[in-house]
């Protein structure tokens, strides 16, 4: 590195490939646009580094870019072929507001060192129509690019579940066409004290003169696709019922005020939709909950469906009812592979998931279900073992799995979690060499842990 006597710094050394792929790297980890090549700051900055050196276009940028893209797809797929299991897939489709179509395609498989991996495999165009049958090609086209054989276990029998945030989503949606009402006037509230010049000078008055308000919290505007967002309005809104109240004596052009009943309504649906806001920010956590958790989820919102159905303030059992009855289209038979998430959790297992079924007389049934379950759980056991060629008696794996529960699973959620089935008691059953799965399954549940 050179200095000329005006400060220059000259480089006879760089290596002119390796800066521009370096910098290819930089754009695409900052997400900035390809012109900024052409900025005309950037462009002095360079020619101040080196006047010599040749500055890039756009196009030349995106050339590294897309050579770039390869050589990481390349050190991908030598990755893809060490991995010790299968691969998963989450496939997400929606339309922009140009009316195209896409889909982002991830896979999720867990490496050698039992660590959780999700990468992104695709983000492509996916014109429509978006049926099954587009779908599957399209995948299929994405997993023989990546070289991946999506060989599935039992005939694909367990290969497809819906996405439960979005079922989620749709039944909550349900509830709220019930509250439009309510859901207005508090929303138009909240605009009015956040959105309006007057509106906040007004509230922000009324909020110091109403005191003892805790304002960390402050107002939040939803947006209305977004259901979880509409709880949170819900839960702001009500915490400033005074102050709305007092901003309604003082400012004449706050006009949209809820009554006293609307008020008492937004706090029961608020309170209503906490154990959904709760559930939807469980099962869409960006770490990616364990399947264990699926079926006491979608348990617990069938049984605070069943018990509004009796509340007395008759829109909120009305509510109920649609909600159930949108329940009941999608998750009127619970997904088997999720149930086998319980199961192969050695707190639950088999009995805790009788016990369950039974509870509050949700399914009647549950002996023929747990059955039925049982006998799919060992078929793709037996698929297992054949693909592996695991042995077929190792009475000491349970033990191995035991003191991995131990030391990486109980404490991975909080207690409210459960807490519907802590009082499952346990019963002692002498462990038979069997199977793997025999000798998992006839052993203890394992002791319920917190912290």
């Amino acid at each position: 590195m050179n200095f000329d006597c005006d400060g220059t710094i000259r480089s006879k050394n760089l290596d002119i490939g390796l800066a521009r792929e370096v910098f290819a790297a930089a754009i695409v980890e900052h997400d900035c646009p390809f012109a900024f090549a052409e900025y005309l700051g950037f462009r002095k900055y360079h020619k101040l580094l080196n006047p010599d050196a040749l500055i890039i276009s756009r196009n030349t940028l995106v050339s590294y870019i897309n050579k770039l893209y390869l050589k990481e797809k390349y050190k991908f797929k030598q990755v893809l072929t060490s991995i010790p299991n299968r691969i998963c897939l989450t496939s997400d489709l929606w339309t922009a507001c140009t009316t195209e179509g896409y889909i982002c395609l991830t896979g999720h498989f867990v490496d050698e060192k039992w660590k959780l991996n999700s990468k992104i495999l695709a983000f492509d165009k996916m014109p429509p129509p978006h049926t099954v049958f587009e779908l599957a090609q399209k995948i299929y086209e994405i997993l023989k690019d990546w070289g991946i054989e999506k060989s599935l276990l039992c005939n694909g029998e367990f290969f497809h579940i819906r996405c439960s945030t979005h079922i989620l989503n749709l039944i909550v949606q349900e509830d709220l066409k019930a509250a439009t009402h309510t859901l207005h006037r508090i929303r138009e509230s909240t605009k009015y004290a956040k959105s309006t010049e007057s509106g906040i000078k007004k509230f922000q008055e009324c909020v110091v003169e109403v005191g003892s308000i805790d304002t960390s919290i402050g107002l939040r505007l939803d947006m209305p696709i977004c259901w979880n967002s509409t709880y949170l309005m819900f839960d702001s809104a009500t915490r400033y019922k005074k102050v709305f109240s007092l901003l309604q004596l003082k400012d004449k052009n706050f006009k949209v005020y809820p009554s006293n009943e609307e008020w008492k309504r937004g706090e029961r649906l608020c309170a209503f939709f906490k154990p959904f806001y709760e559930m939807t920010n469980l099962i869409s956590s960006s770490s990616y909950p364990t399947s264990n958790v699926y079926f006491l989820q979608v348990w617990k919102i069938e049984r605070l469906l069943k018990d509004g159905l009796s509340d007395e303030d008759t829109l909120m059992s009305a509510m109920c009812k649609r909600m159930l009855g949108k329940f009941d289209k999608y998750w009127s038979e619970y997904s088997v592979v999720l149930a086998f998430g319980v199961v192969l959790d050695p707190r639950f297992k088999f009995k805790v998931l009788e016990k369950l079924l039974r509870l509050r007389q949700i399914l009647l049934n549950a002996k023929q279900i747990l059955s039925c379950l049982e006998k799919k759980l060992y078929r793709l056991y037996d698929q297992y073992v054949s693909v592996t060629g695991s042995s077929s008696s190792q009475p000491s794996s349970s033990t191995i799995m035991h003191s991995r529960v131990e030391s990486q699973v109980v404490n991975k959620y909080p207690t409210r979690f459960f807490n519907d089935i802590l009082d499952v008691s346990d019963e002692i059953v002498a462990p038979v060499e069997k199977s793997e799965l025999d000798h998992y399954s006839e052993q203890p549940c394992y002791e319920m842990k917190f912290y």
